[in-house]
């Protein structure tokens, strides 16, 4: 570089897995960029204070979420500008899978900074995992609409494809979904694996017809949930 020039290298935006249940799982790289950025930013506050203090890291930061909080929106856009480094860390597991900050990365690609990710704990791969179904092929759904009519015509249209189904809801949705996939799914005699607090201290997996699960789940509480439904037979 010439004397005298300033650097024109863009910043970085650092995408950072956390746990999904069992806070020794953080990844080290995770806690050090903590240590180390210039802006960090979270999902959720309660998650946010439990990994800063994990980090003993006592500082400031921002809250990003699926509500798109624009005053974060734009501090993420002048520290980027400002070639300083940003990272932002969802509520579990890693972000932007089915969690906020598609928008943030956007902004960074628009903005040419370089982006970078601290892989690590994933509740869907954490259920593939341990999952005893084929899973060599498998359609990740996600979260499926909330209105039931909505959700059951596109059980339907799931239904259609043969290999594996991943899928998430919120607790309080899990026995409806259950109802539902039962109703479509049974007929064509798929089974279905239920992953349940992964990593977490009720961490427990069910097996079996969708009668079965939903019967075994209801004792259930408000542990979060990963549905993967069998290749179709």
């Amino acid at each position: 570089m010439e004397p005298g020039k300033k650097a024109t290298s863009p910043g970085t935006l650092y995408f950072a897995a956390s746990h999904i249940g069992c806070l020794q799982d953080i990844p080290q790289r995770t806690l050090e960029i903590l240590q180390k950025a210039d802006l960090l930013v979270f999902e959720e506050a309660r998650h946010a204070r439990q990994l800063l203090k994990q980090a003993g890291v006592h500082r400031p930061y921002l809250l990003f979420s699926e509500h798109k909080e624009a005053d974060s929106i734009e501090a993420v856009k002048k520290a980027l500008t400002q070639r300083e480094t940003v990272v932002y860390v969802s509520d579990q597991g890693c972000p932007n899978l089915a969690d906020p900050g598609r928008e943030l990365l956007e902004l960074a690609y628009q903005r040419k900074a370089q982006v970078r990710v601290i892989p690590g704990p994933s509740s869907i791969t954490s259920a593939l995992a341990v999952c005893p179904f084929d899973v060599r092929q498998f359609f990740f759904a996600g979260f499926l609409p909330r209105e039931p009519d909505k959700r059951r015509a596109t059980l339907r249209k799931l239904s259609e494809m043969p290999c594996a189904l991943v899928i998430l809801d919120t607790p309080y949705r899990r026995q409806a979904l259950l109802q539902d996939v039962e109703t479509i799914m049974s007929p064509q005699g798929r089974h279905g694996f239920l992953a349940v607090d992964i990593s977490g201290e009720a961490e427990q997996y069910l097996l079996g017809t969708f009668p079965s699960l939903r019967s075994q789940s209801e004792s259930l509480g408000k542990e979060n949930f990963v549905l993967i439904i069998g290749p179709r037979k």
